[in-house]
């Protein structure tokens, strides 16, 4: 089995129909694109996706603010 190096960067625009089929397949109630969207673009918010072989395989997000730290989703 080769040596999979994982890749990070923000998320962009461009990741939408990835997201959303790692979404749908995630949770029993994903969240709609509007929604999700939404909150990936809030001030507050950082989103990431993790890249193996030029594919999108997973992304993590999460609230950075300096009273408080939340985790939102992963996968």
């Amino acid at each position: 089995m080769p040596n999979e190096q994982v890749e990070f960067r923000r998320m962009c625009a461009n990741d939408a129909d990835e997201i959303a089929a790692i979404e749908e397949m995630s949770f029993a109630m994903p969240w709609s694109r509007k929604d999700f969207w939404a909150e990936a673009v809030n001030e507050n918010a950082v989103y990431v996706v993790g890249i193996v072989d030029e594919k999108l395989v997973a992304y993590a997000g999460a609230w950075i603010r300096s009273e408080e730290r939340r985790v939102g989703k992963e996968c």
